[in-house]
């Protein structure tokens, strides 16, 4: 195809531009306007329509050649251009429609869901459970009918309950009667019985009292037998202690004197041994060092000089440890 040739569609800029002045001033003003809404859709797949017819021409064209193509894409792109505007502004316009309408459904089920919940209410309160769908499809007349014959069942269940409850009290209240006049009687029983218990109980604790008396009266002589001979014990035992302890200090003090005695005779045998090491460390710092002129030789010598004193003195502390 010649780069020359004319690229041509469907549709010219003029159509477009008399589509634009015309459907650009369709508006929806009444939600529940149809003819409007209808005139504003159809519109819109007219554009579409044009849109599409593009499209399929412009694929048509690009078959020829890559360049060319190019070329095609570029005035389709133009016309595009033109064309979204008014397709976006229809649709918009078709939208606020469709989402009211979408709206109004939602508010419709939303009342329809509650009026359903309170026919479930409804029918609880008199203990009826029905499957919801079936709950759902009554229509009213029906669904009072239903509410109304659950109703008196219920209240009729409910006076029945009541009247067999009065009658279970009545003979609450029957056996209650006569259990206490049966607990008056035993409490007269026991009473009698616990008078003659406490008779027995009287004598008894007299017999008690005075074996209690003898007992406390041996368990106090036995006391005083066993606190008697418990210091007899504590006080010989002490005579005892005092004997051993003085023995035991006797033979720690001799054992220490013996072991004074020997290391006074080896630290006499010693000395002369630790002034024989005394002279070999002073014999050390008499040694003459040589003498250097270069400061690393002499700063060397007199590490070694310090460090042979120390080791002097820590020889003579370890010789008077001996």
């Amino acid at each position: 195809m010649s780069e020359k040739q004319v690229i041509k569609y469907d549709i010219t800029t003029a159509e477009i531009e008399k589509m634009k002045s015309i459907y650009m001033d369709l508006v929806i003003t009444d939600l529940e306007d149809k003819e409007q809404f209808n005139s504003v859709k159809d519109a819109r797949l007219v554009v579409k329509g044009k849109r599409c017819a593009v499209e399929n021409r412009r694929k048509e064209l690009k078959k020829d050649a890559l360049a060319w193509g190019k070329k095609v894409d570029a005035e389709a792109k133009r016309i595009f251009g033109l064309l979204e505007p008014i397709e976006s502004h229809l649709q918009d316009e078709e939208d606020k429609v469709i989402k009211e309408q979408e709206k109004i459904k939602a508010e419709e089920e939303r009342k329809e869901r509650e009026k359903i919940e309170k026919r479930i209410q409804a029918l609880g309160q008199y203990r009826v459970i029905l499957p919801y769908q079936e709950v759902a499809i009554m229509a009213d007349e029906e669904f009072e009918a239903v509410l109304l014959k659950e109703k008196t069942a219920y209240e009729d269940e409910q006076k029945r309950q009541a009247e067999a409850e009065a009658a279970r009290k009545a003979e609450e209240e029957r056996l209650a009667k006569q259990k206490a006049e049966q607990e008056a009687e035993a409490a007269r029983l026991k009473k009698q019985s616990d008078e003659i218990a406490a008779q027995q109980k009287a004598i008894q604790d007299e017999r008690n009292r005075i074996e209690a008396e003898k007992r406390a009266e041996q368990e106090r002589k036995d006391r005083e037998e066993f606190e008697r001979k418990a210091k007899e014990e504590a006080r010989i035992q002490a005579e005892q202690d005092a004997k051993d302890k003085a023995e035991q200090e006797k033979k720690e003090a001799e054992e220490k004197a013996r072991r004074d005695a020997e290391e006074a005779k080896r630290q006499e045998a010693l000395k002369p041994i630790k002034n024989r090491i005394h002279d070999y460390a002073d014999n050390l710092l008499r040694e003459e060092q040589p003498t250097f002129r270069d400061p690393a030789a002499c700063d060397l010598m007199k590490w070694v000089k310090d460090q042979l004193f120390d080791l002097v003195m820590e020889i003579k502390e370890k010789a008077e440890d001996l």
